[in-house]
């Protein structure tokens, strides 16, 4: 074995490799090498760390081209997108030409086209889908098609068939005064038994029972009802005693139009822990701007003209009269008052409409104004109940005075108010600006308050005169109901304050402040307003339990609200006890007692 010789396998067969091919296999190398090396004589390979020679410029490009560049992508590679352009959709600009006409009407558009895609409903979507690929599991869909629904009527439990009746003519109903608001009980079932038709029958509406009036008759005396003089429960906030809110006479008696359609409440309530009482605010406002347009206006600029408001501030006050009548409307009517000691008007006459000529007129009647003179306030205030009122407008008085009064037969301040309030009786609405820091605010805001006004805006000096009674003049710029009294259901008990409101304006809500017993759910109240002369008539019911929840500020709102009333009614009758509940009240709300120097 030692002796046999190696062997491979060449071509299937086998031989033996001898020296000699070794020797020329190593000649043929060298001659190769030696090829090789006379070729690449003249070649240098350079590597990163070979820059002798090389510029800067030369190693910074060295290195650029030698560094690795790494690519990072936010997609698979592998996954295509759909290389498309979505379109960006304004989702209102809707062609209803068009929709009307490609379905039918009243039909929902969703029965007549399927739902747009993503890309379609918010542009920016179609960029993320992927088109599918043959691994994707494709699950088919059924053609889309408008839902159907089958109705099928399986009982009739009311005939359809026509009944005629014979034709029953109904006597006039001759109206009772003074009807009571409680009827005796009457079976509903016996007008209906009572019906004699053929077939089957229908509702009718029963007729009411017959009443015997004579038993009220009784309490009749003289034309008016024997009723107390107030009502404590079921308070009211229209400024009137309940028995002349109540009472109807034939001849005071016009139809009221309903108008809650256009009418809205909005409700907040506070429920402490502690307390019997709950406390609630309702703002009303219009449902929409072109229901209840804006009443044209009569509007009387009442100035203070006296020697105690000297000319460095009845200057300004002219100034801003001059700018109110610039901006009154046409449809508008206008008088100027001044007074001192005596009162004089622009237009003896009465009202003159606000056009061009009239403006003129008045605005230099105004730059005429000098002060002098003591001040007769009532007098001034008694002349303004003179002049015409027109039901199919609302009378705006805007007083600008420092409220001292110095001359006339009654100066006392709260014999002011309250006489010039009863007479009024909230027909015109006054709104008092003082002139000063140191004008009379008892005055001039409980004359407002009790006359349709709210307090009174007091400017801090007279370089702020001007925005005082600007902004007082915007504030009634658009009134679209007035007149507004209230009346709440006495089953809830609320006290409602103010007693007396503003009109309603166009651009704020009317707003209420009242206190109920703890659990009550819902509060009933009526509105009545005039607008062009018409009357109008409101029921709403707040819902309490899903009012809006509110703070315990609303508790110190509706206090002080009820505070300023009892304040006013104190002006107008003196009685020591409304001094005892305006104490009780601050007491238990931890409020003072506005102008109490002036009451005490």
């Amino acid at each position: 074995m030692a002796g046999n010789k190696d062997k491979f396998p060449v071509d299937g067969g086998t031989s033996e490799i001898n020296p000699v091919t070794y020797v020329v296999a190593i000649i043929i190398s060298v001659i190769l090498h030696v090829v090789l090396a006379f070729f690449s004589e003249s070649i240098r390979i350079r590597f990163l760390g070979d820059s002798a020679g090389l510029t800067t410029e030369g190693k910074l490009k060295l290195r650029s081209e030698s560094a690795v560049s790494v690519e990072v992508r936010q997609t698979d590679p592998a996954q295509h997108l759909l290389d498309v352009t979505i379109p960006e959709v304004d989702p209102y600009d809707v062609d209803l030409n068009e929709i009307m006409l490609a379905n039918p009407m009243g039909t929902p558009n969703a029965l007549f086209e399927p739902p747009g895609s993503a890309a379609v409903i918010e542009p920016g979507l179609g960029a993320e889908i992927k088109t599918p690929t043959i691994a994707d599991d494709i699950e088919t869909v059924p053609p889309w098609s408008p839902r159907e629904e089958i109705f099928t009527v399986t009982d009739q439990i009311v005939f359809s068939d026509e009944i005629s009746y014979e034709q029953v003519k109904i006597p006039d109903v001759e109206r009772q005064m003074f009807a009571p608001d409680v009827t005796a009980r009457y079976e509903v079932g016996a007008a209906i038994r009572s019906l004699s038709a053929v077939g089957t029958p229908s509702y009718v509406n029963p007729a009411p029972p017959k009443v015997d009036y004579s038993k009220f008759a009784e309490s009749l005396v003289g034309g008016d009802m024997r009723m107390p003089s107030s009502i404590e429960a079921g308070s009211i906030a229209s400024g009137m005693e309940a028995t002349a809110f109540l009472r109807e006479i034939p001849s005071d008696v016009a139809p009221a139009e309903p108008i809650e359609s256009v009418l809205k409440t909005n409700v907040k309530i506070y429920r402490p822990r502690r307390g019997d009482y709950e406390y609630f605010q309702v703002d009303i406002d219009r449902k929409g701007a072109n229901v209840l347009p804006p009443l044209p206006r009569d509007i009387l600029l009442v100035q203070d003209a006296s020697a105690s408001l000297a000319e460095a501030r009845l200057s300004f006050c002219r100034e801003a009269m001059i700018k109110i009548v610039d901006e009154m409307s046409p449809d508008d009517r206008l008088n100027v008052m001044a007074f001192s000691v005596d009162n004089t008007l622009c237009f003896k006459d009465g009202w003159r409409r606000a056009d061009s000529a009239t403006k003129e007129e008045a605005k230099n009647f105004i730059r005429s104004l000098r002060s002098a003179g003591s001040t007769d306030f009532y007098s001034a205030m008694l002349a303004v109940l003179e002049l015409p009122r027109d039901p199919d407008r609302v009378m705006l008085v805007i007083v600008s005075s420092d409220g001292k009064p110095t001359a006339g037969g009654i100066q006392r301040d709260s014999e002011i108010i309250g006489r010039f309030s009863n007479l009024n009786d909230g027909r015109v609405s006054v709104f008092g600006i003082g002139v000063s820091r140191g004008s009379n605010e008892f005055l001039l805001s409980m004359l407002s308050f009790s006359n349709r006004g709210g307090p009174a805006s007091i400017p801090p000096d007279r370089f702020n005169i001007i925005s005082s009674i600007q902004g007082v003049y915007d504030s009634i710029h658009s009134p679209v109901l007035s007149d507004i009294s209230f009346l709440f259901d006495s089953t809830s008990k609320a006290e409602v304050a103010p007693a007396m409101t503003t009109h309603l304006y166009l651009d704020r809500p009317l707003r209420l402040h009242g206190r109920v017993e703890k659990g009550t759910e819902k509060v009933v109240f009526q509105a009545r307003g005039v607008a062009m002369g018409k009357n109008y008539d409101m029921v709403f019911t707040l819902d309490l339990v899903n009012a809006e929840i509110s703070d315990k500020s609303l508790a110190e709102r509706w206090a002080t609200a009820r505070m300023y009333d009892l304040v006013s009614e104190y002006a107008r009758t003196p009685d020591s006890r409304l001094l005892d509940k305006m104490n009780s009240l601050g007491h238990e709300y931890g409020i003072t007692i506005p102008f109490r120097k002036r009451l005490f």
